[in-house]
Order: C-alpha cells, then sequence, then structure tokens
C-alpha cells in the first residue's frame, strides 16, 4: 500500500509562523496600546464585531461635533438589565460592555457617531517581508526566536513527524518563552500589594 506523500514543509513555513503569531498574541507579551476609529455607530443599532486583532477593549470615547465624550465601562448583565424595552431605547450611549468579539452600547445610538476603541493587545504580526517588530525581533526583547522554534516544531510534528528534533525545538520555545514571560514582568515594574480596607 503507498503511503501518501506529506506535504511540502517548506510551502507550509509561513502558514506555521502566522499560526504560532496568532497563538502568541493571545499572551501578554509586550502588550501595546492599540487606538481604532474604523466603527462610527449606526442609528439604531447597538452591537458591534470587535476590530481584526483588537481583544480587550479598555475604553471606548465617542465624537459628537467636535468633542471626543467618553463611554464608561459597565457589565453585559447590566445592560441587559437596563435595556428592556423593544423597541430600544435611543439616545446618546452613556455605557459599554465587551462579550467575546463583540461590544454592545447602551443607550442605542439615535445617529451616526465616530468611535475611537481603546485596547491593549499584541503587536500585530508581519505583513511583508521587510516589516520590522516585535515578532520579528531576534534581540532580547523580541520573539523571533520564541516563533521559528514553535513553528520548527509544529513542523517537525504534524508535517515530517520527526517527534525527537520536535521535542528538541519545543525545549528552545519553553526557554525563549519563559525569558519573555520574565521580561514582560520586570518591565512592569515591582508588584505593589493594596490591603482592601485602604
Amino acid at each position: 500500500m503507498l503511503q501518501p506523500i506529506p506535504p511540502n514543509p517548506v510551502a507550509v513555513i509561513p502558514d506555521k509562523i502566522q499560526d504560532r503569531i496568532a497563538f502568541f498574541s493571545k499572551s501578554l507579551f509586550a502588550p501595546s496600546a492599540q487606538l481604532d476609529y474604523s466603527i462610527t455607530t449606526v442609528r439604531a443599532k447597538n452591537i458591534y464585531p470587535l476590530p481584526a486583532g483588537m481583544q480587550n477593549l479598555t475604553g471606548i470615547r465617542l465624537m459628537m461635533g467636535s468633542v471626543w465624550i467618553p463611554i464608561k465601562r459597565t457589565s453585559y448583565e447590566a445592560i441587559l438589565a437596563s435595556d428592556v424595552v423593544n423597541p430600544p431605547f435611543i439616545t446618546l450611549p452613556s455605557v459599554f460592555a465587551q462579550r467575546g468579539t463583540t461590544f454592545r452600547l447602551f443607550a442605542t445610538p439615535d445617529r451616526n457617531y465616530p468611535l475611537e476603541l481603546q485596547s491593549n493587545n499584541s503587536p500585530p504580526p508581519p505583513v511583508d517581508a521587510t516589516d520590522a517588530n516585535f515578532w520579528t525581533d531576534d534581540g532580547p526583547t523580541g520573539a523571533a526566536t520564541l516563533i521559528a522554534a514553535a513553528a520548527c516544531a509544529e513542523i517537525l510534528r504534524r508535517v515530517i513527524n520527526d517527534m525527537e528534533r520536535a521535542d528538541q525545538f519545543d525545549a528552545i520555545r519553553g526557554r525563549e518563552e519563559a525569558s519573555l514571560q520574565e521580561l514582560a514582568i520586570r518591565l512592569e515594574g515591582p508588584m505593589t500589594l493594596v490591603p482592601y480596607w485602604s
């Protein structure tokens, strides 16, 4: 019986690198503040998808005329408890809540308002071969070695079926991941404990 021919390992490298960047971007490696202005509200619509790559909203501002108005964060349950009428209460939104990859505004917008979404995200993955950022930096504060080792381990394990070499690259990946986590903790500064009564 003929064995199936495995895919060309070189052909899967770009996909595996993007896959590993997407995997590690969910960790707290060098998060940075990001702003997004791609969403404008629509009258009578209160649920919107998060822009691609945005994971955790830290704030929203709404532009009314030429003034940015902050919208306060609340729980999704609080919005559900407040927004009980159908059709929904339509006016200037004052609170928002994130639920998965969407966010909901309350009150439901009465017209089109440009939004500024604020988030702490990992740096975006490189698009071109010349892109340089956290994921392509091979220095002590970059993740290039982590991504390369993780991609090699995946290719060796899932495409070439060489578990011994895959384990060697997993060991390198583990060392790099631990190093970057230690760096992230050091960059955040000393931990302070505050008693609950203060």
